[in-house]
């Protein structure tokens, strides 16, 4: 496979959306399709809302957010083929599972729990690979499915000392699982240096399939109650997940720039591995944050 013949959606109207659709575009994937999927998006909210792909010469215009960020898109490659879905006359998570089979990969950014684990389901189905991305004021994060066994072919090994040969690239396995059994993913082997982000939004995840709408800060106290019982469960000791780890990622009005850049420029990155199956894809969860400055990989799964 190569990235000048996959089709790739990207839905989201917000700055991570934004910087994601930004790189993969560029990078030359061969069609890209945007869909605005916001029950509230408007082609004109500049500067509201971090997609600076929605540009200010488009308000006197009536059009959609989709086709206005696709304008600038396509000022950016020219050579890229990209589309808009103008007329979405139904929720993402209401498209059956032939639309999802249209495309090798979909990047749904800015979905909740339940959306996300109804998408994940049907592109399972379809047998197309799975991103889901969401960004608060300080951390954006993924979590990738790209089947039970996605194969890729490796980089190959480091320059090799003493005048050795360099291992050559090798054909790899990954398995990868669905967001509905990473939710339930066991903290046991979590060692004593890892990041606790991974396991604080499956907290976080826990939440909102519960409660059936996203954390905030007034539920701050009830989320810090189910880590301790999930640390207990797995014998951690309490507060294995600090204070700091849940509130980093409870969703926020704003987002900002910074994180954002980082955020779609890793996730774009791993888009292209997984439609040109080449390089070690992430598995299965990427979270950075803002306040520690790093970016961590984990591996959620029950």
């Amino acid at each position: 496979t190569t990235t000048t013949t996959t089709t790739t959606a990207a839905i989201g109207t917000h700055g991570l959306a934004a910087e994601t659709l930004k790189n993969i575009v560029l990078a030359g994937i061969g069609r890209v399709r945007v869909r605005d999927d916001g029950k509230n998006a408007s082609s004109h909210t500049f500067g509201k809302d971090g997609n600076f792909l929605n540009v200010a010469s488009d308000a006197s215009e009536e059009t959609s957010l989709a086709k206005a960020m696709v304008r600038t898109l396509e000022e950016m490659n020219p050579f890229a083929t990209i589309e808009a879905e103008n007329e979405v006359n139904m929720p993402l998570t209401d498209e059956e599972v032939e639309y999802y089979s249209q495309f090798d990969v979909v990047v749904a950014c800015g979905f909740d729990y339940a959306s996300s684990a109804l998408i994940n389901a049907k592109c399972r189905l379809a047998k197309c690979g799975f991103f889901v991305a969401r960004a608060s004021a300080t951390s954006s994060s993924f979590f990738v499915d790209l089947g039970d066994a996605f194969e890729y072919i490796s980089t190959g090994g480091s320059a090799a000392k003493d005048g050795e040969a360099v291992a050559p690239p090798q054909k790899e396995t990954e398995t990868f699982c669905a967001i509905d059994e990473a939710v339930t993913s066991s903290w046991s082997d979590i060692g004593k240096r890892a990041s606790r982000l991974p396991a604080a939004m499956t907290v976080l995840w826990k939440f909102e399939q519960r409660e059936k709408r996203a954390a905030s800060d007034e539920d701050f106290e009830r989320l810090r109650v189910e880590a301790n019982a999930r640390a207990a469960a797995c014998g951690k000791p309490e507060n294995f997940i600090a204070d700091d780890a849940l509130r980093v990622l409870l969703p926020a009005k704003i987002e900002i720039p910074a994180v954002n850049a980082i955020g779609g420029g890793i996730l774009a990155q791993e888009v292209l591995k997984a439609v040109s199956h080449k390089g070690a894809p992430c598995a299965n969860f990427f979270v950075f944050d803002c306040v520690s400055g790093q970016g961590s990989i984990q591996r959620l799964s029950a």
